[in-house]
């Protein structure tokens, strides 16, 4: 911290505990530990960027115009001043008026008459002329150049209220999808349309949080990727509407899946309490992986990891059979829910899940229900 900074804090010097309550030794050792707490609150840089955003007036103004109209508008005064000038002048010295001599005029006294009356009307130009430059306000009152003006003022005041964040919030879908896939190195090829799942989150008692969607590699390990659609259709007794997120880390994973404890000492599959584990093909890459969680040695049941950053190192531990495709800003939502120790500020469930059919499927399904209709 620069020495300016550490010259503006002021220690506080007064004691916290009543006169009488504890000795000095103790009122010294309390008053320097809350001094250093004031001095780090004092120090503290956000960990968010709270600067006003970074503008060019330049690029908002149109200053070329603004300046052309400046300079239109010195020429105009400089010419009114020279202007008031001048008539100035011939009201203080009479100008031309008293310069010519009336006996050149004896035997033409209706001429001297008319050069009088025609000297007095210049007068009373003059004057009309110095009145409307003195009753003048403002010299260019364009009404374009001003409703621009005010447009391109508002729309600087507007900007400067929010962060740049929010002008620039990124498409984490987009990104993630850039990132090394799970399936990296492998030669096999993808023979059918993935299915799809998707899972709806909320705060218990709470405001609606989203939705993703997650794509399964039942070409790469099918049992995992067949126990995880059942218990998202939710037909039977198993389902994972309702689940609680029961441990969120932040920066690292969100767990959930205990459909019979909701604390992660449970879960049950459509095979049974357990099965074993299938193999580790797939890697956990980056966000949004999707993988059992192990039980015991090598036995999965209902509970699953979603990766929050690249575990590799749980490649060998934890099966993947999935990645999110969709909806990855709210994984990132939800990270804010949770602590270092794992155990959420408050309840997240899976307020709705389910999976999403492929087109032919759904005509299927729509044809049969047509010819039952018939019937």
């Amino acid at each position: 911290m620069d020495k300016k900074k550490r010259r503006n804090f002021r220690p506080a010097k007064q004691f916290r505990y009543l006169p009488g309550d504890v000795n000095y030794n103790t009122n010294m050792a309390d008053l320097n530990v809350f001094n250093l707490h004031r001095f780090k609150v004092f120090n503290a840089k956000p960990l968010v960027d709270d600067l006003p955003l970074k503008l060019n007036p330049y690029k908002l103004m149109p200053y070329t115009q603004m300046k052309d109209y400046t300079t239109v508008e010195c020429e105009i005064s400089n010419e009114n001043k020279k202007l008031m000038n001048k008539i100035n002048n011939i009201h203080r010295n009479g100008g031309k008026v008293d310069s010519y001599n009336p006996n050149a005029y004896k035997r033409d006294e209706w001429a001297w008459n008319l050069h009088l009356t025609f000297m007095q009307g210049i007068v009373k130009t003059n004057r009309q002329i110095y009145n409307m430059i003195m009753r003048t306000g403002p010299i260019i009152k364009n009404k374009e150049f001003e409703d621009s003006f005010k447009l391109h003022e508002k729309r600087l005041r507007t900007f400067c209220k929010y962060q740049i964040c929010v002008g620039m919030k990124p498409d984490y879908d987009t990104i993630l999808s850039k990132q090394p896939s799970i399936s990296y190195g492998l030669d096999q090829e993808k023979t059918s349309v993935r299915p799809q799942c998707f899972l709806e989150f909320k705060v218990r008692d709470g405001p609606y949080l989203g939705k993703i969607f997650i794509e399964l590699y039942q070409d790469f390990v099918p049992v995992t990727c067949q126990n995880f659609m059942e218990i998202c259709k939710g037909e039977g007794e198993l389902t994972y509407k309702g689940c609680l997120l029961h441990r969120i880390v932040k920066g690292k994973f969100i767990e959930t899946g205990d459909i019979t404890h909701n604390n992660g000492r449970g879960g049950m599959s459509v095979f049974g309490k357990t099965f074993p584990e299938e193999k580790h093909v797939l890697k956990h890459t980056h966000a949004g992986v999707v993988s059992m969680k192990r039980i015991l040695y090598s036995e999965n049941n209902s509970q699953f990891i979603i990766t929050l950053t690249e575990m590799q190192q749980w490649d060998k531990m934890h099966v993947v059979f999935g990645k999110v495709v969709k909806g990855n800003s709210v994984l990132f939502l939800l990270e804010d829910y949770g602590r270092r120790i794992g155990k959420p500020y408050t309840d997240v469930i899976i307020s709705n899940c389910g999976v999403i059919e492929a087109e032919g499927e759904e005509r299927e399904k729509k044809e049969e229900a047509e010819e039952g209709e018939q019937t």
